[in-house]
């Protein structure tokens, strides 16, 4: 059985200022002994040419919380090798800076950056931002069936009671299509059908409703009596909707076709519903049903919500899903949306409740 698993959502620039003192080395450089030898005139203006270079102008590619403390100051040691290729130990010219030391040989490396310079510390992007909460509330954002015009659901009739397994084996549902880049419009592959289990009022069940997100996609249900069960595709409307579901019980058992538009469930256009609803970032996020009142009533507890999730991928099993229970969650990343919204789903009138989902950065 496949799991509602899945699946939108800066490093700091440090610079050090080191001053690198250029000291004329008679003998090193690479050819700089005519130019670094003679008088105690000519280290003077060495010492006059010395300039502050600063480290820590990081690449772009450095900049996204990758912590320099030696492969960039290395780096950036190499990048004075001007500078520092004129260090020798054996200068001794008497008006060598006083600071230039044994330890400033041809090469920097980080080793020789004054200990009270180094200030590279590991990087902290602060704390999470706090999660965001959708409240789905039964007397406000509610798809109650009997009120949704046109809807005729496929059905799986005289399912007899005891345990079951269902899946959907084959499917070219679509909604039609999706916004892409530069507001094109791109065909929508849509394989997913909600199922409904007609269970009783005092059946503590989480899922009366629940889905089949992708080819293949199985689940397990049981029945306390002989029952027809339902079967809906889901969009906001049926213009454009096209082709089918197939979905079977039992393996080997009776099948039925799910239409996209003869089956569709059109919470806008047919249910007039409204939807819970919130913005979030493009980051990755898990979504996670934590808390849940929501009953159909009857003393039923019923805690399950439906989720249109913010992405416009052609190719998306998972663009409506239902969570199954307190603690049922699914990974996510935004794709050309940021909205996500969320209902309660019954037959009839006069649930009550409300559910929270929390969505948290990954």
């Amino acid at each position: 059985m496949r799991e509602l698993s899945m699946s939108s959502f800066v490093g700091s620039r440090l610079v050090w200022p080191i001053v690198l003192v250029l000291v004329a080395a008679a003998g090193c450089g690479g050819g700089t002994t005519a130019k670094d030898a003679g008088s105690d005139a000519a280290d003077a203006k060495d010492a006059a040419d010395a300039k502050t270079d600063t480290v820590g102008d990081l690449p772009p590619s450095q900049d996204l919380g990758t912590d320099v403390t030696g492969s960039e100051v290395g780096s950036d040691a190499n990048d004075a090798g001007p500078d520092a290729t004129n260090d020798v130990a054996t200068d001794t010219g008497s008006n060598d800076v006083a600071t230039d030391t044994p330890g400033d040989v041809s090469g920097d490396t980080p080793s020789d950056v004054p200990a009270d310079v180094i200030t590279d510390a590991p990087t902290e992007e602060g704390p999470p931002p706090p999660p965001v909460m959708l409240v789905v509330d039964a007397l406000q954002n509610s798809i109650v069936l009997d009120r949704c015009t046109g809807l005729t659901p496929a059905t799986l009739v005289n399912v007899v009671g005891g345990a079951h397994t269902i899946a959907l084996t084959a499917s070219t549902l679509s909604k039609g299509s999706v916004s892409g880049p530069n507001d094109t419009q791109l065909p929508s592959f849509d394989d997913y059908v909600i199922v409904h289990v007609p269970l009783g009022a005092a059946d503590q069940s989480s899922r009366r409703f629940f889905m089949l997100n992708g080819i293949g996609a199985m689940a397990n249900f049981t029945l306390p009596a002989s029952a027809t069960v339902g079967l809906m595709f889901i969009d906001g409307d049926a213009a454009f909707n096209a082709g089918q579901g197939t979905v079977r019980l039992d393996s080997t058992g009776a099948s039925a076709i799910v239409d996209a538009t003869a089956n569709v469930l059109a919470w806008n256009t047919g249910c007039f519903s409204t939807p819970a609803s919130v913005n979030i970032s493009d980051r990755p996020h898990r979504a996670t049903l934590t808390e849940s009142t929501l009953s159909i009533g009857g003393g039923s507890k019923d805690d399950f919500v439906i989720l249109r999730m913010p992405s416009e991928r052609p190719m998306e099993p998972f663009r409506f899903v239902i969570l199954n229970g307190v603690g049922a969650s699914i990974d996510f990343t935004p794709y050309m949306s940021q909205s996500i919204r969320g209902w309660f789903i019954s037959s009839t009138a006069g649930a009550t409740g409300r559910a929270t989902i929390v969505v948290t950065d990954l």
